[in-house]
């Protein structure tokens, strides 16, 4: 059976950082494909949406991996 992309914290072997100085509330977190804005061939993402105290909006996303094994 293939490995699926797992999104437990003791299955994370890299990591980036949410926005720092910012107070932010967690929007939305959904896995996609990603280019890397046509950078990169396409892989799999985890695509976080952070709200801002101000209603501003950031999008991250954070590698997830081959998206083959999604």
């Amino acid at each position: 059976m293939a490995e699926k992309v797992g999104i437990a914290p003791s299955e994370f072997i890299e990591g980036a950082m949410i926005p720092v100085d910012q107070n932010l509330r967690l929007k939305e977190a959904r896995f996609c494909h990603w280019d890397y804005n046509g950078k990169a061939p396409k892989t799999a993402a985890a695509r976080v949406t952070w709200v801002a105290d101000d209603g501003s909006e950031h999008i991250q996303y954070y590698s997830a991996g081959d998206p083959s094994k999604l």
